[in-house]
């Protein structure tokens, strides 16, 4: 061996082994360590305790010990003294000096070694457990002695480590965990803990994923369960995800409506198109909410939103066609409904957990349908189900349309792996074709698969700009395709936030999210309340029965909270989202024709003044109830004997609203042309148009003008003795309400000249060359119209039993004799008649004819005595989920066309819903204060800034914002302004 190359102490070692051998063998081996070679290296024998290959010295025994060519490893040891036998043949190595002899590590006197049991040697001071640890004993000079032990509580006998003792016992141990499940210890407790998590996706036209991974379609259009626990495991929390489909824009298809969400203790319902709102328990409450202590979180972070729970599942939505079920796997094969039921085997999912096996998706899913009250649900396709055309499949899988998703280099490529793009581009062709390709629903569609592929982890490139669905942001914020899970609110951040990311509109740096506006934390945010977020100037109730009344302090940030309970004519309740003290009933007036005044009070009279008058507005202590103020303006119409209602004016929340004759479909809100439907003030009002009628709604008011000559309020009873106007002063008391403000009694000429409030173009307090009628026992032949309203045997008989047919008769006659040879006037009483009749659930057969009251009604549509009482509109792709409205005549648009404005067109022409407006198709609109600039395209608002410049102001002119050059001069007030500054 080369000395130089491998060292001595390899050498060393080598013959070490060869000299052990040899003695093991029997051979006598001489002396061989000498001065220099060797002698300074030394493997330790186990005597020594320097086992294991370690390297010592001769001259570096342990004390006690000294080196032997031949040392007794056997003798001097204390296991020897305690029981003698056969020694095996001497090593070299250490030995212990004199009498001292080995007790395992080190050399000690005979009387300090330890003791011998079965074979095993316990040193002197150990201590052993014997038998199932019931007795204790500790070795002393040699010897045992022992005592009697038990184990504590919450320990038990066992062997770790070779050893026999007391030890913890795992809390694991006495935990049984579900399928999926693992035990976790976490301060001293045991949980089962879910091994993963599985998902559940429903979108568009509803297209599901199940747990399991099984993609099918379905278009039913009831009340389904998505996810429901099967109750098989009584340790589950009871959880249920319901989904509401309803058509929207054609019968070909369906789309979820609305989610709700049932968990121990609470219900969450998620509406359609209220971003930013939930329904908690059936009050709409704006984000973030926490409950139960924060164990349950409803947040948005862009344009989804998120409930998050510490029970194991989780449902994230964008409050339009999305729906995102994540179960833990503690849930697993304990879950039913239209997921499936999460047992790992999707060829299963036709089988319900009551043993019934189905023989198609409509069958299956139609079972999982719960009542609902919809007279219009159905588990198929209504009529025909639709068809794509090959030249529409080539166009739609095109790079304008899906293929904006399938291509290999565009900016969802990355995401092909992941998430099966050959899945979604089929039910993207689906939701775009029977959409008739409208942007809308690409982009939703797109924004679908943006969202599957961030759930799964995979990042993606922008693609809004290229599939031209640009997100319409809100001053000071702006867009991100990757955003934060939890972005900066006027609340506290949750607890329960994630990595995950999504796309949508977040703040500018300085600004939070408050309800769907960005502002200034320190100035301008709302309060915090008992988990819930309100708005600044937000009245809520703080209990369930409208005990507490409270209001946002925008000040201090903080409720101020004080105790009031409904009044007298009032019940608490909760109402389309709202919970409030509410009327028990309500009281109409009317002014129809001629105007013909109907008052609360059930007061019949006829006045003609054609100025702006008080119609019906609160003149006293309203004790907490809203205010509100409603004028009308009356104007000729072809002759001065005659005037009819032109414009009505409603002040209520703070706003104006202005329906005028002609504007069909369309009001003026704060001066601006808005086109219907309308809502406001957090939906405290909405305005709709249900055929013939422009409809104000609050919980309190309800306004209806036809465009035209009718005119209906209905007020709550809660503010009888609080009104003044031409409807009379509302106190059960039909002899006084002809009474002027000095309390003395008026006709009707001088009362309604009272209520004047400002005058107009050709403003007169009575028509001229009017003939004075008073009931007409024998009317003249022109107005045998009329006696269809009275006939017994006609078309209108049923109504008689609900309405007083006289009234309507001699008000048709009145204005048959005013305006000789105009039918129009005696259809306009008629039609008030049929539709006052439909309202209170009468029966009426086909009156209208060719030749007598027939309504004209716009290309694409047709003439209805049974139309829906709330239709679908542009505006409204999906009828109001509260309308309660009976069935009424109108103008119904044809299969597949929608109103839009007072025509019905086809879905792909349909205009824009942006914040709280309907916008008509290619139509733009400045926003505020003129610094942005908004326009209508496919059913996608488009928002820019934009600045007006030097020269230039934001003003409002004939109904629109704009910028206009600033004119100096004196100010100019145009009828609007006045009336607004006149009500206040």
């Amino acid at each position: 061996m080369n000395r130089k190359s491998s060292g001595q102490d390899a050498l060393c070692r080598h013959i070490q082994a060869y000299v052990s051998s040899c003695q093991s063998a029997g051979a006598t081996v001489s002396n061989w360590r000498v001065d220099g070679f060797c002698n300074n290296s030394l493997v330790r024998s186990p005597m020594t305790e320097l086992s294991h290959c370690s390297v010592s010295t001769v001259a570096s025994c342990p004390s006690g010990t000294h080196y032997e060519l031949c040392s007794d490893t056997c003798t001097a040891t204390c296991a020897y003294l305690s029981t003698p036998g056969q020694c095996p043949r001497c090593h070299e190595g250490c030995q212990c000096d004199g009498d001292l002899v080995f007790d395992g590590d080190r050399c000690v006197p005979a009387e300090s070694c330890g003791c011998l049991v079965d074979g095993q040697y316990y040193k002197s001071g150990a201590s052993i457990l014997h038998e199932d640890c019931s007795e204790r004993c500790e070795c002393s000079a040699g010897r045992f002695n022992c005592n009697a032990i038990s184990c504590q509580n919450e320990e038990e006998c066992d062997i770790k480590d070779g050893r026999l003792g007391c030890y913890p016992i795992d809390p694991c141990a006495r935990v049984d965990c579900r399928v999926k499940e693992h035990c976790e210890v976490e301060e001293g407790q045991a949980a089962c803990v879910p091994n993963s998590e599985a998902l559940c996706w429903a979108f568009g036209d509803p297209h599901y994923n199940t747990f399991d991974g099984w993609r099918y379609s379905f278009q039913g259009t009831c009340t389904y369960v998505l996810v429901n626990t099967t109750g098989k495991d009584p340790d589950l929390p009871n959880v249920a995800v319901l989904t509401k489909n309803e058509l929207r824009g054609n019968s070909e298809g369906s789309f979820v409506r609305s989610v709700t969400v049932e968990i121990p203790g609470h219900t969450i319902q998620i509406p359609s198109g209220s971003r930013g709102i939930v329904l908690v328990d059936g009050v709409k409450a704006d984000l973030p909410v926490e409950l139960e202590g924060g164990s349950v979180t409803i947040t948005e972070y862009g344009i989804r939103g998120v409930i998050k729970t510490e029970i194991g599942i989780e449902i994230t939505f964008d409050w339009s066609t999305l729906v995102i079920v994540s179960l833990s796997s503690s849930f697993y094969g304990n879950v039913d409904g239209l997921c499936g039921n999460y047992n790992d085997q999707p060829e299963d999912e036709l089988n319900r957990i009551t043993g019934t096996q189905y023989a198609n998706v409509i069958e299956w899913a139609g079972s999982w349908s719960v009542p609902d009250g919809d007279p219009f649900c159905y588990h198929y396709c209504e009529d025909q189900c639709p068809q794509c055309s090959p030249e529409d499949q080539k166009r739609f899988t095109g790079h304008e349309y899906c293929g904006i998703a399938g291509n290999k280099k565009g900016p969802f490529a990355s995401c092909h792996p992941s998430v099966d793009i050959g899945k979604f581009m089929l039910d993207c062709l689906y939701d775009v074709c029977v959409n008739e390709g409208r942007q809308e629903v690409l982009c939703e569609t797109l924004s679908v698969y943006n969202a599957e592929c961030q759930k799964a982890g995979v990042t993606i490139l922008p693609w809004r700009e290229l599939a031209n669905c640009a997100l319409p942001c809100p001053l000071n914020s702006h867009y991100k395709l990757c955003g934060p899970t939890c972005p900066q609110t006027c609340s506290p951040e949750p607890d329960l936030c994630t990595k995950d990311c999504s796309e949508g509109c977040f703040c500018d740096p300085g600004y939070v999210l408050s309800g769907e506006k960005c502002v200034v934390k320190a100035t301008s945010c709302g309060c915090n309340y008992e988990g819930r977020y309100y708005l600044p100037g937000e009245v809520f109730w703080a209990d369930s029965e409208c005990n507490s009344r409270c209001v946002c302090d925008s000040a201090t940030q903080q409720a101020v909270c004080k105790q009031r309970g409904c009044k007298a004519g009032e019940h608490c309740a909760v109402k389309d989202g709202v919970q409030d003290c509410f009327p028990l009933s309500f009281k109409t007036c009317s002014a129809q024709g001629d105007p013909h005044f109907h008052t609360f009070d059930g007061r019949k009279f006829d006045f003609q003044g054609n100025c702006m008058y008080q119609f019906a507005s609160v003149c006293k202590d309203t004790k907490g109830l809203e205010k509100f103020e409603i004028s009308l303006v009356n104007n000729n119409r072809g002759s001065t004997r005659v005037s009819y209602a032109k414009t009505v004016t409603v002040n209520v929340y703070g706003n104006t609203y202005s329906i005028s004759q002609g504007s069909k479909g369309q009001i003026m809100v704060d001066g601006e042309t808005t086109y219907l439907p309308f809502h406001s003030n957090q939906s405290l009002v909405q305005v709709y148009k249900r055929y013939r009628w422009a409809i104000l709604e609050t919980s309190f008011l309800k306004v209806s003008y036809d465009w035209s000559s009718a005119v209906k309020i209905k007020v709550a009873t809660t503010y009888q003795n609080m009104l003044c106007g031409l409807c009379g002063n509302f106190n059960n008391n039909p002899h006084d309400d002809l009474m002027l403000a000095n309390g003395k009694a008026a006709n009707a000429k001088e009362f309604g000249t009272s209520q004047w409030l400002a005058d107009v173009p050709g403003c007169a307090h009575d028509c001229k060359d009017c003939a004075q009628l008073s009931y007409i026992s024998k009317p003249p032949p022109e107005t045998a119209a009329c006696k269809i309203i009275k006939k017994q045997d006609g078309p209108l008989r049923h109504c008689a039993q609900l309405l007083d047919s006289e009234q309507y008769y001699q008000d048709c006659v009145f204005d048959v004799m005013q305006t000789p040879g105009k039918a129009a006037s005696a259809c306009d009483i008629i039609s008030n008649y049929v539709d006052d009749c439909l309202q209170e659930g009468g029966k009426v057969e086909n009156w209208r004819k060719k030749d007598f009251c027939w309504m004209q009604c716009p290309d694409n549509s047709e003439y209805s005595l049974a139309a829906p009482g709330c239709p679908a509109t542009c505006g409204a792709l999906s009828p109001p989920s509260h309308c309660t409205d009976p069935k009424t005549e109108g103008c119904v648009c044809h299969h597949s066309y929608m109103l839009s404005q007072d025509r019905c067109v086809k879905l792909a022409k349909c205009g824009c819903q942006f914040e709280g407006r309907y916008i008509l198709p290619g139509a733009q609109l400045y926003t505020d204060g003129c610094k942005r600039i908004c326009k209508c395209h496919g059913g996608m608002v488009t928002c820019v800034p934009q600045s007006c410049g030097n020269g230039n102001s934001c003003q409002l002119r004939n109904g629109a914002w704009g910028c206009y050059k600033v004119v100096k001069g004196p100010k100019q007030w145009n009828l609007f302004q006045f009336v607004h500054k006149l009500l206040g």
